[in-house]
């Protein structure tokens, strides 16, 4: 024989070994099938509901144009000049 003499590997590092391997080759085989044969999960998009614009709100009277009180200051003010 040539060379050193080939090591014997414990029976507990073989099983070890094989074990990782299996475990491997499941969760690839999982992996794959979740991944490549199940594809994109199917999703539903919900339309929105056609709902009718709310009515606007009544304009404030302050908004809709001089108040009684501004209009008479503003006569005030045109009678003094």
């Amino acid at each position: 024989m040539r060379g050193k003499p080939s090591k014997h590997v414990p029976p507990r590092v073989v099983a070890t070994t094989f074990a990782a391997f299996a475990l491997s080759v499941v969760a690839l085989l999982l992996w794959g099938r979740i991944k490549l044969v199940a594809g994109v999960p199917r999703t539903a998009y919900a339309e929105p509901r056609q709902v009718a614009a709310p009515p606007k709100p009544a304009p404030h009277p302050a908004q809709q144009g001089a108040s009684p009180s501004s209009s008479q200051d503003h006569a005030r003010s045109d009678l003094s000049r």
